[in-house]
């Protein structure tokens, strides 16, 4: 690029000498001219001085220009063909870095996920753990509760008759560790008489109370209450005016042959669980009217 500039200064400082030197060229002739009008007269066959020939001097102006042109236009050329060879440079670079930013996309999503499943299983894992902590606990508290908590039974009972009413009184019992409290009797009362023959007895009629309960005394831990249930003929066994066999139900409870009761003992722990079991029990009625006599527990449950 300099070089250029250089060969136009040189060929523009040559045209500007050889300018110059026609002009001294002239103004030395013009002189001679004046002094003697007879020597140019004379001296007409004088030939002139021969003029500069700038020709060669435009041709290597032309020359220099041409060679600039080109030059430049090769500089241009090199210049875009280096533009464009780093434009494909960076467009392969960024090729090349999409490609790798792709696989590290990629690689994220599977680390993320994978990372997202192990917690996932991380978590199932623990609520499985807690759980059975949970079940592990809830069957800790649950034997120590048993081992500690109230457990009623009935020892032994009996019946009593009177001339309108049937009580039933039994002996509880507390096996357990802490006291019953709530303790309750609820249920019903049967009086049948029985018939036929004597090595095959039937029932010929029945006589049903209706349910009622009775509140029993809390039982202490390792103690003993007594529990009382009654039914009155003419409150309970109401409904019951008139029997198959003809008798009234006054006459009937006076001649009873047998006697149920089916109850259920039911109170509450130390730790407000509410229990409960259910009891049958079962005597055979010989006698008059205020009668007494054991019961005989058919199921204990």
């Amino acid at each position: 690029m300099f070089r250029s500039y250089w060969v136009i200064t040189v060929a523009l400082g040559l045209v500007i000498l050889a300018t110059e030197s026609r002009s001294q060229t002239a103004a030395e002739d013009q002189p001679r001219q004046e002094e003697s009008t007879s020597d140019t007269q004379s001296d007409s066959k004088q030939q002139n001085p021969k003029p500069v020939d700038l020709t060669p001097v435009l041709e290597n102006i032309e020359a220099a220009i041409r060679d600039l042109i080109a030059e430049e236009d090769k500089i241009a050329a090199e210049a875009q063909q280096n533009r464009e060879s780093r434009d494909l440079e960076a467009q392969e670079g960024m090729a090349k870095w999409a490609e790798w930013m792709f696989y590290a996309t990629t690689a994220t999503v599977v680390l993320t996920l994978a990372a997202l499943m192990a917690i996932i299983r991380t978590l199932h894992h623990t609520r499985r753990a807690a759980d059975s902590a949970e079940i592990v606990a809830r069957d800790t508290k649950a034997i120590g509760e048993a081992q500690v908590r109230a457990y009623l039974h009935c020892g032994s009972a009996s019946y009593e008759f009177g001339e309108d009413y049937l009580t039933a009184t039994l002996q509880i019992l507390n096996a357990g560790q802490s006291p019953a409290t709530k303790v309750t009797l609820t249920g019903t009362a049967h009086v049948g008489l029985i018939g036929g023959l004597e090595h095959m007895p039937r029932v010929l009629d029945n006589l049903y109370a209706v349910e009622t309960d009775s509140d029993v005394e809390p039982v202490s831990a390792q103690g003993e209450t007594e529990g009382r249930i009654t039914f009155f003929l003419d409150h309970h066994f109401a409904d019951e005016t008139e029997l198959q066999i003809g008798q009234t139900a006054q006459e009937f409870f006076n001649t009873r042959n047998q006697v149920s009761f089916d109850l259920r003992l039911a109170w509450r722990d130390v730790f407000g669980q509410n229990h409960l079991i259910d009891l049958q029990l079962h005597a055979d009625v010989n006698g008059p009217i205020e009668v007494s006599g054991d019961l005989s527990l058919y199921v204990d449950g």
